[in-house]
């Protein structure tokens, strides 16, 4: 083994790594400027297709079929109907899909998220969400801040006028307001979470006519589940069960059976208390990251009002200052929202014995 091997694998390794982080913002930067200049084209949506050796957006056209579609679509919505319903009228009419679509009919869902491009209204955007590097050679997909937001006029794809389609999506989206996880207009509790990780008992009941997941939102009833095929018209099975009674039907007959297993008390009551020293390390370190953020967001906004009360004024300074403040309250919110909450274990605990004698910092006691 030659002697100083340990520093050039340092070297290295960190040669690679400042290499992967250049090449990845080389690619984006070009991906970038090709869409300023119409490249970086997506596939096309219903209603709008390439040309033959189409190179950027300029190559591409409205179909004509598609405008008298799209006209009576967005009619029957500016007149109070729902998605699912102009779904039944694109399949009851036979509407062909878009070209790269997956599905074999038209839904509810599907609906909305065209209605919601902006390429109806002759937009086209980039950088709405964006990559983050979690690990080696792993990426999470989340959502990009508004100042990267990129967008570019394409006129000659539009279906309809800017004001009419802004006015038609808004009409829809306040009508559908109440169907929000949060309707105070808050943060998205399901934010950044795998779909999967739903709560008990959603997508871990199975329908016993098709064999597919029960979710939740049976109905337009957010705490009932019903059947995912259902929903999709793939199942006639459309009952509906409480969510919250399942759960507490269940949890008792399961924590009933967990209770009478011998030893149970001392051996739990050991696994709260290793859960507790876990829990406040922990809790700790991830109040420091808050309270690390919410100080630099403070900062930031003590400089933009520095630069606000020396004279200049700005729209983008304004938004950002907004931004900025939206961040800090957020954090702040969350920081507190961390310091009352207790693990699942620990209320289970309290529930049963009415204490928990779980080793805590003394600052915390």
């Amino acid at each position: 083994m030659v002697d100083g091997w340990q520093d050039r694998s340092i070297f290295s390794a960190w040669h690679h790594e400042r290499s992967n982080r250049d090449t990845s913002e080389r690619i984006k930067r070009t991906h970038r400027n090709r869409f300023l200049h119409g490249g970086s084209v997506s596939l096309p949506i219903f209603g709008l297709r390439k040309k033959p050796g189409a190179k950027s957006d300029d190559d591409w056209e409205r179909v004509p079929e598609a405008e008298p579609i799209y006209q009576e679509w967005f009619d029957r919505l500016d007149h109070d109907a729902q998605y699912a319903d102009v779904a039944d009228w694109l399949n009851q009419k036979g509407v062909p899909l878009g070209p790269y679509s997956r599905q074999d009919h038209w839904d509810g869902p599907m609906v909305g998220r065209l209605t919601h491009n902006p390429l109806l209204k002759g937009v086209r955007f980039r950088n709405k969400r964006k990559t983050r590097r979690i690990s080696a050679g792993t990426y999470k997909s989340e959502k990009a801040e508004p100042h990267e937001l990129l967008t570019r006029r394409v006129p000659h794809l539009a279906f309809f006028e800017e004001a009419y389609y802004d006015r038609a999506v808004a009409k829809a989206d306040a009508r559908n307001a109440k169907f929000r996880r949060t309707g105070n207009g808050g943060p998205d509790p399901c934010a950044n979470h795998p779909k999967k990780r739903v709560r008990f008992p959603g997508q871990t009941i199975f329908c016993g006519m098709c064999g597919r997941l029960y979710v939740f939102g049976g109905h337009g009833q957010k705490e009932h589940l019903m059947c995912s095929g259902a929903r999709s018209y793939l199942c006639w099975n459309g009952a509906t069960l409480d969510g919250p009674l399942a759960a507490t039907n269940i949890s008792g007959e399961v924590f009933a059976q967990i209770e009478a297993l011998q030893d149970f008390d001392p051996a739990f009551f050991d696994m709260v208390n290793e859960d507790a020293r876990k829990w406040d390390s922990a809790q700790q370190s991830l109040l420091r990251d808050i309270t690390g953020k919410i100080q630099h967001g403070e900062r930031e906004i003590e400089n933009l009002m520095k630069f606000i009360r020396g004279g200049d004024d700005s729209v983008s300074v304004r938004e950002d200052l907004h931004r900025l403040e939206e961040q800090v309250q957020q954090r702040k919110s969350h920081a507190a929202w961390r310091k009352r909450w207790i693990p699942t274990t620990v209320l289970w605990m309290i529930g049963r014995y009415g204490h928990v004698q779980a080793l805590r910092p003394e600052h915390d006691r």
